[in-house]
């Protein structure tokens, strides 16, 4: 497995393991899939202050971070 940080050709991959992530987990606070534009355009807003890596074995996208300067997930919170 390799750490590096990502290119656009790996967007596929983390856009794959991301919806997941929405549908299977409560890794994130995002609702609703993602869509390629959605994840092209986060994508450009990352730079080399605020990366994007991924773990990557053998080609495969296997997991990804990010650094990002704010996040605009809605999340629901419930009270007990």
């Amino acid at each position: 497995m390799r750490i590096r940080r990502a290119m656009l050709k790996d967007l596929e991959g983390i856009t794959e393991i991301y919806n997941d992530a929405i549908l299977k987990t409560t890794a994130t606070f995002d609702t609703e899939l993602k869509t390629p534009d959605e994840q092209k355009r986060w994508f450009e807003g990352h730079d080399l202050k605020y990366p994007i890596l991924v773990a990557d074995e053998e080609g495969l996208i296997i997991g990804w971070a990010s650094l990002s300067r704010w996040s605009g997930r809605s999340g629901v919170f419930e009270s007990w």
